[in-house]
């Protein structure tokens, strides 16, 4: 047995809008099928997360670029070491070359 629902109101928002899939996303857990947010809500907090992470992906790769120009600076027998530690803040932080 289906429910059906003709008004939705946003969570965020707290606008009401008809409850479809222009409006709002598409959410197979929740009794109506759709999420709790609209969709201009989502836009916003999508886009905001995104920036927030593209902010901090370029702060990471600034510290691995500062900490591969100090390591250069080392002697040529600590080149091996060098490579090394270069791999693993490489894996550590996501291969962001």
């Amino acid at each position: 047995m289906t429910r059906t629902f003709k008004e939705k109101r946003c969570c965020r928002c707290h606008k009401i809008y008809s409850a479809t899939s222009d409006n709002f996303r598409r959410e197979s857990r929740s009794l109506d099928g759709l999420t709790g947010a609209c969709k201009d809500c989502l836009k916003m907090r999508d886009r905001n997360y995104r920036a927030k992470r593209k902010s901090k992906i370029a702060k990471d790769k600034i510290k691995i670029l500062l900490l591969e120009a100090r390591l250069r600076k080392l002697t040529p027998s600590s080149y091996s070491l060098f490579g090394r530690i270069k791999l693993q803040l490489r894996k550590f932080i996501g291969c962001l070359k």
